[in-house]
């Protein structure tokens, strides 16, 4: 009835840190690998698209 628990032992808390460690060392080189990824798709697609009307010279209408 009067005994105490303990906290976890010492070797369980380096365990959580290094999981976490790894998980988070993951996660970083995933989404690094997914942007590279990304930029790469989206620069092979801009080479496909035609101009946008945006951007050609305007025809005046006294030149013509």
């Amino acid at each position: 009835m009067g005994e105490t628990v303990s906290p976890p032992a010492g070797w369980l808390w380096k365990w959580g840190v290094v999981c976490v460690g790894i998980s988070w060392s993951w996660m970083l080189i995933s989404c690094a690998s997914l942007m590279r990824q990304a930029k790469a798709d989206e620069d092979k697609n801009s080479q496909n698209l035609p101009p946008r009307l945006a951007d050609l010279p305007k025809k005046n209408s006294e030149n013509q």
